[in-house]
């Protein structure tokens, strides 16, 4: 009880809020926001059936309010108990400690030693069954069109978000069932609710984190799932494994588990522990499916993968955000932006017009709020404890997918950023990732600078030639550059050998090295030809 307490009073300390359906207050409802202090749930998949048994805190000063639950087939509703959640914790923890010490003792016969380890619209609203279930009353529903959910729940008593409307549509799109709880608690305190039993048909994992949109903050998510796939790895061939296959040994220890699941008593099942802190504009782009995680050796069920278009687009949508534990969250994780830049290469064309499609939708404000985050690092602020090279170049990449045109506000930051010994080769990276002629002319001032980039700058000015459409204009202006660059041997390798071929392609000229010729024919040449 100690460590709940503790884990209780560190996300409520962050505005963690409900992540497996949507807490509405009622319409009179004015003080603060209902919160999920610590969400919780144990999800079992067996073939194309699913048990999802929820686990959820409430707190807030309404004794009244709506709990909405999608499902993507019609569910079953029940009650369980909290012991099973305390069970399925326990479970896993033996499987995790017993898998270590067989991987131990594998370490430890190999070395020969001990080492240790580490309508109405109304109408379009069907009520499929209504119950009382102690201090909830249940009602399983579909609805025919994206308000009609809305304007249901309104009528029945609930303020409803606007901005879950798209989300309610996805859902009705796609066939969805929701359960639509009324509960009844006590109010000014944080109470347990009775835990909530859905069974029902979903052909792989499911967990509902679409509908957790109309929360704001930060979501905590704490995910035991059972299932009859059997992961790829255990911890005797990683150490970052998550599932364990359950043994009949530590099956039998927890009778509350094969008392909701009889089926782990007939054939074998794994334990695996998904843990995750999502945001609205990341969760918003989800589909609720649980991700097979193929990251290096494993192959195993993770909540979302690590690199996925909702994170890429969220991350950078939720820097501008209103909500402060958002924005800080978001920003936080602009090293993602790093650890996902391909190399070489680029993101997905969808993904990198997504990113064009929300900076041009939020424009300066989630520009300046880039600039002055790169700018914090390189003049060494130290205010900010997420201050950290890998972030400021995350920032960088971030800042040169949301710009498509030519903002100097942009290049002057890339320009500044060259000079810093960190920060410097992505910034030249980034500028040539704009392939602008902007980014181009300052990739050349950068090459003939005295900064430690000079010469990747250089690089980076003639890739940039290559790989975009150059004007005719420019393709002189760039020639007077090249000869600069060559001549001087600041293009060098590889970059002098294509910064030639672009010479003789721009001028349909061939001087070779005769740097001379080059220049008189350069200054015999109409810069407006």
């Amino acid at each position: 009880m100690r460590c709940m307490l503790s884990i209780f009073l560190l996300i409520a300390s962050i505005g963690a809020v409900l992540a497996d359906g949507a807490f509405m207050p009622p319409v009179d409802y004015t003080r603060k926001d209902l919160t999920e202090p610590c969400q919780r749930a144990l999800l079992f998949h067996d073939g194309n059936r699913e048990t999802l048994c929820l686990f959820v805190d409430y707190q807030g000063d309404a004794n009244q309010f709506a709990w909405v639950i999608p499902c993507p087939s019609k569910p079953e509703v029940s009650l369980t108990t909290a012991e099973v959640w305390d069970a399925a914790v326990a479970c896993y923890r033996d499987m995790e400690i017993a898998a270590w010490q067989r991987q131990r003792q594998q370490r430890d016969t190999a070395s020969g030693g001990i080492r240790g380890g580490s309508l109405t619209q109304e109408d379009q609203v069907t009520i499929h069954q209504s119950q009382i279930l102690d201090e909830y009353e249940i009602s399983v529903l579909s609805a025919a069109g994206g308000d009609a959910l809305l304007i249901w729940l309104n009528a029945h008593g609930f303020r409803t978000p606007n901005r879950l409307a798209p989300i309610l549509q996805q859902y009705t799109d796609e066939g969805w069932f929701f359960v639509a709880v009324k509960v009844r608690a006590e109010t000014g305190k944080t109470v347990t609710l009775h835990p909530i039993r859905l069974d029902f048909t979903a052909a792989q994992p499911i967990y509902p984190l679409r509908i957790s949109t109309a929360n704001r903050g930060i979501t905590d998510v704490r995910l035991y799932l059972v299932s009859n796939t059997t992961p790829a790895h255990t911890l005797e061939k990683s150490s970052y494994a998550t599932g364990f296959p359950i043994s009949a040994e530590v099956l039998a220890k927890y009778p509350q588990l094969t008392k909701i699941i009889p089926q782990l008593e007939k054939k074998p099942f794994c334990i695996t522990r998904l843990t995750e802190q999502l945001i609205p504009q990341v969760m918003a782009r989800l589909d609720d499916r649980l991700a097979v995680s193929t990251q290096s050796d494993l192959n195993s069920y993770a909540l979302i993968p690590y690199s996925c278009q909702a994170k890429t687009v969220g991350f950078a949508e939720a820097l501008v955000a209103d909500n402060r534990a958002e924005a800080t969250f978001a920003i936080q994780n602009l090293y993602y932006y790093y650890s996902i830049q391909p190399r070489p290469g680029r993101l997905p064309d969808e993904s990198l017009t997504m990113l064009h499609d929300v900076g041009k939708r939020l424009g300066q404000p989630l520009q300046q709020q880039l600039i002055s985050y790169i700018d914090n690092y390189i003049a060494g602020n130290q205010l900010l404890q997420y201050t950290n090279g890998a972030q400021c170049e995350g920032a960088m990449i971030l800042l040169s997918y949301l710009q498509a045109g030519a903002d100097p506000a942009v290049i002057t930051c890339l320009e500044r950023a060259a000079g810093n010994q960190r920060a410097g080769n992505e910034a030249i990276n980034s500028l040539q990732r704009l392939g602008t002629p902007e980014s181009r002319r300052a990739l050349f001032r950068i090459a003939q600078s005295d900064s430690s980039h000079h010469t990747g700058a250089a690089f980076r000015l003639i890739y940039s030639l290559e790989e975009n459409e150059i004007s005719q204009p420019e393709r002189i202006g760039a020639t007077g550059e090249l000869i600069i660059l060559l001549e001087t041997g600041i293009a060098v390798g590889d970059a002098a050998k294509r910064g030639l071929n672009l010479l003789k392609q721009y001028s349909e000229q061939d001087y070779g090295t005769d740097w001379p010729r080059w220049r008189a024919w350069l200054a015999a040449t109409p810069h407006d030809k």
